[in-house]
């Protein structure tokens, strides 16, 4: 490609010469809708396998002719993968990576359809109008006006039909909107032939090149999703754009005449758009797999959020696209988004170099997490000490993580947009399969945009993994920590993980010694090594450990461990002070023969909880399981109180429970949520202002 926008003929040339350079890879697929002008439109299908039902991403571009650099963006993206693809090397775009590995896994596992120029007539006319003050910023098609020959001519303005809201899903607007709405022109579509912008034809599917994206649709049941490109206002949305999304009343959707002249008010409570709370979980996924991609090149931050807080629209593609199962349940399921690029419609070239590869990288970030949605293993059996964190990048997802009997790590994750959040988990990815991995730690660090750490005891070793969750769940590791030695020297029982404000944002790992006692290690930055072991302890045989880094006094790293039937702590109150330990603060309840066992879990509240004492902030809460079936709660108020000797129960199992993970989730102001595994399945509980109780719709599902 030349180092400028390319004409609509350079573009034709250009596809088809991709196609030709690379026959075991690129299918070229001529649509049969002749546009107004008379021209061919042409997409590509990438793909390391013959045409069959493998998944199939469509990428589509150009569909507003004043918006080049789409179709730029599309044919770079092309050429990219095809050149790494071939060479068996990987991509890097600024500070996004993408390895060989990870173009394998998305070509090896989906197809990608890529329809680079939807819109071929009103690109050349922006074209070769360039310098036109209007004719220059055409967005339209170039569909005749109905008496093109008349004298005098028709206003310039009468041609063409905005190919984003000539698809059919809502066209009927005048009916399914607000009149209120419409007649304030706040619904961003008109039935005006003449408008600049927004006609939206004389019916759905008028348009020839909105008939080429139908007929791609059709022709390729396997499509599951769907990215537009557009330009400009640096966002990526997703369905819905005629109102408000919600999961809650299915009656509230687009085919219900019930709600019509209700849609499009902003404000009111009286109708919001339908959508399943898992579709709406896989579309705010896919949204975010862009963000963080795109990012990562150089800082340029695309906001996920519903196409509706742009303004309320409707027969735009995503939606078409998305609704399509729903009016046919013949018809696949397709989880769209659209991408706006940019602050102007056509950039400077050398600007819009750098947007190319934000959103070059965006969209392999989409393809990397798609492809890795495919083939989710069927669930695994939950063994061992699993993990939990709330996410604070971008979203506010809830992570979670298991070890496997059979081996290896699933990771599954919930998402949490507000207080009362999805009941669906969402499996992630499974990795370390040929590991036989115990137990898990996890956090999420300040490196990267927000990387998730895992330590895990795989054996007797403990072995660090990592992820950065913007891009894809691919899990980096397994990193082991410095040898332990031999004999007594072993690891056992579980690691804690933490990052502390010690050294240069360390990360901390403590974890129990099969001759008795515990060790540390600690690293720095990424590219520091793992320094350590430092044992401590003496030679008392601990069973399991949890850590944090208290708020109080100088901020000591405080540990909470089993040794046998009671809970002792240590504490550590600089990086040059020793460990202070064991001291019991948890007996056994010799009264009524009730002891803790499994791993006790430590966290320090960072709020109070809603409703409640403020003085509750800062106080330590453990959890851990007992011997009588329950799960025991105990707190410590400051540094200076004893722990609580009466715990709340709660659980209530007919055995012991034998794991647990806790957090406090920051997005509810101090409520506590707990999943405790029992043989191979998970209970999840939480704790309000009201008490514990249990959630049993929303557990993992391992």
């Amino acid at each position: 490609m030349d180092d400028r926008y390319q004409n609509v003929d350079e573009v034709e040339t250009l596809l088809s010469n991709i196609a030709r350079a690379n026959p075991s890879t690129c299918e070229l697929i001529t649509l049969g809708n002749l546009t107004h002008d008379g021209r061919t439109c042409h997409a590509i299908r990438l793909s390391s396998a013959a045409a069959g039902n493998r998944p199939i991403i469509l990428l589509t571009g150009g569909v507003h002719a004043r918006e080049w650099g789409s179709c730029e963006i599309l044919i770079n993206f092309i050429s990219d993968f095809l050149r790494a693809w071939s060479s068996g090397t990987g991509l890097r775009y600024g500070n996004m990576a993408f390895s060989a590995e990870d173009l394998q896994i998305i070509l090896n596992r989906i197809d990608i359809l890529v329809f680079p120029l939807v819109n071929p007539d009103g690109r050349h006319w922006s074209m070769i109008h360039q310098y036109d003050r209007e004719a220059g910023k055409w967005r339209k098609n170039r569909r005749p006006p109905p008496d093109p020959d008349r004298n005098p001519p028709p206003d310039p303005k009468c041609w063409g039909v905005d190919i984003n809201r000539n698809f059919d899903f809502l066209f009927d607007f005048e009916r399914a909107f607000s009149p209120a709405a419409v007649a304030a022109g706040n619904v961003s579509v008109s039935k005006n032939p003449c408008h600049f912008e927004l006609y939206q034809g004389p019916e759905a599917f008028s348009e020839p090149e909105t008939r080429n994206v139908r007929s791609l649709l059709d022709s390729h049941p396997p499509i599951q999703w769907l990215v537009d490109l557009h330009s400009f206002s640096e966002d990526v949305l997703f369905p819905w754009g005629d109102d408000n999304t919600q999961s809650t009343d299915p009656t509230m959707n687009f085919r219900n005449a019930a709600f019509d002249g209700k849609r499009g008010i902003d404000t009111d409570l009286e109708y919001a758009e339908f959508c399943d709370p898992a579709d709406l979980d896989s579309a705010k996924t896919l949204a975010q797999s862009f963000s963080g991609s795109a990012s990562r090149v150089r800082g340029t931050l695309y906001g996920p959020f519903p196409s509706y807080d742009l303004y309320p629209t409707c027969g735009v593609i995503d939606d078409y696209a998305y609704s399509r199962h729903l009016v046919d349940p013949n018809l696949g399921k397709v989880i769209g988004a659209t991408v706006e690029w940019g602050r102007e419609f056509q950039p400077p070239w050398e600007e819009m170099k750098l947007i190319i590869a934000d959103v070059t990288a965006g969209l392999l970030g989409v393809c990397l997490h798609v492809a890795n949605e495919t083939t989710p293993p069927s669930p695994g059996i939950a063994h061992g000490i699993p993990a939990m964190i709330q996410s604070v990048y971008f979203t506010k997802d809830i992570e979670f993580v298991t070890p496997l009997a059979e081996g290896g790590i699933d990771h599954w994750r919930k998402h949490y947009d507000q207080p009362g959040e999805s009941t669906f988990w969402n499996f992630g990815t499974r990795f370390a399969k040929t590991e036989a991995v115990a137990a898990l730690s996890m956090i999420q660090s300040s490196f990267g945009p927000g990387n998730l750490e895992l330590v895990a005891r795989i054996g007797f070793r403990i072995a660090h993994f990592w992820c950065d969750p913007a891009i894809s769940l691919t899990w980096h590791g397994p990193i082991f920590l410095p040898q332990l030695g031999e004999g007594g020297t072993k690891a056992r029982g579980n690691p804690a993980l933490i990052q502390s404000s010690f050294g240069p944002d360390n990360l901390e790992v403590v974890t129990p010694m099969a001759g008795g006692g515990l060790a540390h290690f600690w690293r720095g930055d990424p590219n520091s090594p793992w320094h350590g072991p430092n044992l401590f302890g003496g030679d008392e045989l601990v069973d399991a450990v949890s850590m944090t880094q208290s708020l109080w006094d100088v901020r000591p790293l405080v540990i909470v461990a089993r040794i046998n039937d009671r809970i002792v702590q240590y504490s550590r109150a600089t990086t040059d002070s020793p460990w202070v330990g064991p001291t019991t603060i948890i007996d056994p309840d010799t009264a009524h023969n009730v002891n803790p066992v499994g791993n006790p879990v430590l966290i320090q509240r960072g709020f109070a909880p809603l409703g409640e004492n403020n003085n509750e902030r800062g106080q330590l809460e453990l959890v851990t399981p007992m011997t009588d079936g329950t799960l025991a709660h105990f707190t410590q108020n400051s540094p200076l109180e004893p722990w609580s000797s009466n715990p709340s129960t709660f659980g209530h199992e007919q055995r012991p429970f034998d794991a647990v993970t806790a957090i406090e989730r920051w997005t509810d102001l101090g409520m506590l949520d707990v999943i405790a595994r029992t043989s191979s399945r998970f209970r999840r509980f939480i704790r309000d202002q009201s008490g514990w109780r249990e959630d049993p719709q929303s557990s993992p599902a391992p």
